[in-house]
């Protein structure tokens, strides 16, 4: 019996990608983000050498109270020059509690090879504060073909770096004083089995005819 494959994506569960999670319970600190905040603007960002699928972002972040509120970019560039075509999404959201640990920020993305950026900023005038935590001590775990991009910050008091009120993924980023913020990428990696072309079968077949043709043959001889 002849089995001819037939061309497949193999199923495959979502997985971490990429994600910095707190080694102790005591070294978290929360960032603030915003105008009220020396207009600081925090960035995380990984590489992906491979395609991945239904991809969701994670982040602990907080707020003051449920009036606090901050937005988030998914970016493949930062920095000066920056713009929206640059962008694949944003979302502007309210903390649910002042530490939310694990807060969904983006869903549903399909993000090929490349390195990929995730912008957190405050608005421009706010009445309470909003943050992005960070960790002195973290784990860092990343899937097969993935690696961490590191971590950026820009705020008006440090001189190594510019916030951009116009557009925050546009900031001038400080990446040698970053923070260790917290971030979690999962989703389902791309993989395809390789199949025949169309014809292979009926070239098996037509090369079989001609074997058994020849078998035939031999036994007319005899």
């Amino acid at each position: 019996m002849v089995l001819l494959l037939l061309g497949f994506s193999t199923p495959a569960s979502s997985s971490t990608i990429y994600s910095v999670t707190n080694t102790s319970s005591n070294s978290q600190e929360p960032l603030c983000l915003g105008q009220s905040c020396f207009s600081q603007i925090l960035m995380a960002s990984w590489i992906d050498t491979v395609a991945f699928n239904n991809v969701s972002i994670y982040a602990e972040v907080g707020g003051d109270d449920t009036s606090a509120s901050l937005t988030a970019y998914l970016m493949n560039a930062v920095g000066p020059g920056t713009t929206a075509a640059n962008q694949i999404a944003s979302v502007t959201l309210t903390p649910t509690s002042y530490d939310s640990s694990g807060t969904l920020l983006f869903s549903g993305e399909n993000l090929g090879p490349g390195t990929y950026y995730v912008v957190l900023s405050g608005p421009a005038v706010e009445t309470s504060f909003s943050y992005w935590y960070e960790y002195d001590s973290a784990t860092v775990t990343t899937a097969a073909g993935v690696s961490g991009g590191g971590f950026g910050m820009a705020n008006s008091v440090d001189s190594s770096s510019s916030p951009n009120s116009s557009y925050a993924p546009a900031s001038t980023f400080d990446t040698a004083n970053a923070p260790i913020l917290s971030l979690a990428v999962t989703g389902t990696i791309v993989q395809s089995v390789s199949t025949p072309e169309p014809y292979s079968g009926s070239q098996l077949a037509i090369g079989l005819g001609l074997l058994g043709g020849i078998g035939f043959l031999r036994r007319l001889k005899k």
